[in-house]
C-alpha cells in the first residue's frame, strides 16, 4: 500500500490520476492520507485507485463534541 496526502494528491490532478492507474495496474494499492484538509472532490476521489481513505484527525478528534464531524466520520466507515 502506497500512501499519499490528499494534498500532494492535488498538486497535478490529470499527471496523478495518469501514474496512480499505472502504479494500481502493477498491484498496488493507495491509502489517501489527511483527507479532509483540502479541496479535493469526492468525483475526483471516485476516478482514483483507491483502497483506502483516512479521515484527517481533526474530524476525528471532534466528533464526540460536533454532530457534523461525527456524521462525517460514520459515513466513510460504513463504506
Amino acid at each position: 500500500m502506497l500512501e499519499v496526502t490528499e494534498s500532494a494528491m492535488m498538486t497535478n490532478i490529470d499527471q496523478v490520476c495518469h501514474t496512480m492507474s499505472r502504479i494500481s495496474e502493477a498491484g498496488l494499492v493507495f491509502s489517501i492520507d489527511d483527507f479532509g484538509t483540502g479541496f479535493s472532490s469526492l468525483a475526483i476521489l471516485r476516478d482514483l485507485p483507491i483502497g483506502q481513505i483516512k479521515i484527517d484527525r481533526s474530524f476525528v478528534s471532534q466528533m464526540a463534541q460536533s454532530n457534523s464531524d461525527f456524521a462525517i466520520v460514520e459515513s466513510y466507515q460504513l463504506h
